[in-house]
């Protein structure tokens, strides 16, 4: 963490970044994106950079402002300007 060093990049992503969180299991990466779009990282990969789990979208284009895991790490929550709240499984 002291080095600043880069640990994800996706180049699909068309606009700000906005939240990040890990899992309560620390296995994946969940990152928002103001264009509609979350993206699962697999934070246990080996390497300098996490591979990309799984992409999940909600409506259109409308920023994806707030996230997070549920305390047992089985479901993702999201909420969108698209005016929806989402929960993702595995």
């Amino acid at each position: 963490a002291a080095t600043g060093n880069v640990i994800a990049s996706d180049s699909h992503f068309g606009n700000n970044i906005h939240r990040v969180r890990f899992s309560p299991s620390g296995d994946a990466l969940a990152v928002s994106s103001y264009e509609g779009k979350l993206r699962l990282f697999d934070a246990k990969a080996p390497g300098p950079a996490l591979p990309l789990r799984r992409l999940l979208r909600h409506s259109g284009t409308a920023n994806v402002y707030a996230l997070a895991f549920t305390h047992d790490g089985t479901a993702l929550v999201s909420s969108s300007g698209d005016k929806t709240v989402r929960v993702w499984g595995e």
